[in-house]
C-alpha cells in the first residue's frame, strides 16, 4: 500500500464524516472532536435579536388560538412516522396500539425532552474538511413528532382557508417541489416571450436561512397571521431554551443553548420559516410594482 493510500485510509470514516480542519488548519480525526466542533459551528451560526419588531399589518379578523389531541389526529400524525428512523431521545416505539394512551405516556415526557435536540450532520457537497458544508438535522423525541404533527396539520388548514399561504408557494408544501416550482416558471417564461414581453428573474439565497430565525419577530408575525392562544404558546415552548449536541458515531458533544432559529429536520420549522419570509416578498413586490407572481 502506497504512503497517499495509507493516509486516506487512516483519514476515512465509518461514521460517515471524515478528517474536519477548523479556521486554524487544526485537524480533528476522533468521532469525539469531530463532534465538538461540528456542534460549536452549528450553534455558532445563530442571530442576535436586536430588540426592533417589524411593522406588520393583522392578515386575518379570527384567530386560530386552539389545538386538540384526538384519538384520531394523533393516530394520522402516527402513520406518517417512519418506523426506520431514530426513537428519539426517550427511546418510544413509533407504533403503538391504543394512540390516546400513547400520547397521554409521551404528555409526561414533552417537558422533560421538548427543549432537547441530537444533532446529525449531512454533507452539503463541496470540501468534506469543512464544517461549512454541513447541515444539521435534528433528531426530537416521539412525542415531539406526534405534537408537532399535529400542530401543523391544525396551522395548514386554517391558512389554507384564509388563503394565507400563497399558491405560487412551492417549498416545504404537500404535492409541491421545485419539479412544480419549475414548471411553473417555464409556462410563465414561455407565456411572456410568446408576447414579447420581458421577463425579469431574482433569486434570492438566505444564508443560514433556518438558523437565524429571530424568536421574537417571528412571533410578532404569528400574531399578525392570528395565531395565539395555546397554538403560539406551545411553539414558544418548542423554540425557546433549546438545547442541542451533535453526535457523530458513538460520540455525543457537550451541550449548547440556542436563541434563534426553527429546527431543520422537523415538519414544523418549515412552516415557520414560510409565514416568516412571505410577508417579506409581499412587500417587495409591492413597493417593486410587479405583477403578483413570485417562486419561492
Amino acid at each position: 500500500m502506497s504512503t497517499n493510500s495509507l493516509h486516506v485510509v487512516r483519514l476515512s470514516c465509518c461514521t460517515g464524516v471524515g478528517a474536519l480542519c477548523d479556521n486554524n488548519g487544526s485537524l480533528y480525526t476522533t468521532d469525539a472532536s469531530k463532534a465538538v466542533l461540528l456542534n460549536y459551528y452549528f450553534s455558532s451560526v445563530i442571530s442576535k435579536n436586536d430588540g426592533v419588531l417589524p411593522e406588520f399589518d393583522r392578515f386575518v379578523p379570527e384567530d386560530v388560538s386552539n389545538v386538540t389531541f384526538t384519538p384520531k389526529n394523533i393516530m394520522k400524525a402516527m402513520r406518517k412516522l417512519k418506523n426506520n428512523t431514530s426513537c428519539g431521545t426517550e427511546s418510544l416505539p413509533h407504533t403503538w396500539p391504543y394512540p390516546y394512551h400513547y400520547f397521554s405516556i409521551t404528555q409526561y415526557l414533552l417537558e422533560k425532552y421538548l427543549k432537547k435536540v441530537i444533532i446529525t450532520q449531512i454533507s452539503k457537497g463541496g470540501l468534506a474538511s469543512d464544517v461549512c458544508n454541513y447541515r444539521p438535522i435534528s433528531l426530537t423525541s416521539v412525542a415531539c413528532k406526534l405534537m408537532k404533527r399535529v400542530i401543523v396539520q391544525h396551522l395548514l388548514s386554517y391558512l389554507s382557508l384564509h388563503h394565507l399561504i400563497s399558491h405560487q408557494q412551492h417549498g416545504f408544501l404537500l404535492r409541491k417541489s421545485t419539479t412544480t416550482n419549475l414548471l411553473e416558471t417555464m409556462n410563465d417564461c414561455t407565456l411572456a416571450i410568446d408576447s414579447r414581453d420581458g421577463v425579469l428573474a431574482a433569486y434570492v439565497d438566505f444564508a443560514k436561512a433556518f438558523d437565524s430565525v429571530s424568536h421574537p419577530k417571528l412571533y410578532h408575525k404569528l400574531q399578525g397571521y392570528g395565531i395565539s392562544g395555546s397554538v403560539l404558546t406551545r411553539i414558544k415552548d418548542f423554540l425557546s431554551a433549546r438545547t442541542q449536541c451533535t453526535k457523530v458515531g458513538n460520540s455525543v458533544s457537550n451541550i449548547e443553548y440556542l436563541i434563534s432559529g426553527v429546527i431543520q429536520g422537523s415538519c414544523l420549522g418549515p412552516i415557520l420559516f414560510v409565514l416568516r419570509s412571505v410577508a417579506a416578498f409581499k412587500r417587495l413586490v409591492k413597493r417593486s410594482n410587479l405583477s403578483d407572481f413570485m417562486y419561492f
